[in-house]
């Protein structure tokens, strides 16, 4: 398994090049799933150590939410509080 903390960091600064703006709670969280989930499908085993919920909004998981925190704590993240959503950039 790998280490969820880079998978998470190298999630939000490719959105971040791609799409020019930084990425949701909400989006992150889904894109981790899909990415964790297709891994299991290809290799039979999950490429993290998460754990997930399904929640009304999609896949859910508290320990995402605690490596958002340590990042932004560890200076590697920035987290804004905006309308309509939390953008998340990794700097």
């Amino acid at each position: 398994m790998f280490d969820a903390h880079s998978i998470v960091l190298y999630l939000i600064a490719r959105y971040c090049r791609v799409a020019g703006k930084g990425i949701t709670r909400t989006r992150l969280m889904k894109l981790l799933f899909l990415v964790d989930y297709m891994y299991w499908k290809r290799c039979g085993r999950k490429l993290t150590n998460l754990e997930w919920r399904m929640y009304l909004f999609g896949p859910f998981s508290r320990e995402v939410l605690d490596i958002l925190d340590e990042l932004e704590d560890g200076g590697k993240a920035i987290v804004e509080e905006i309308e309509g959503g939390l953008p998340i950039q990794s700097l």
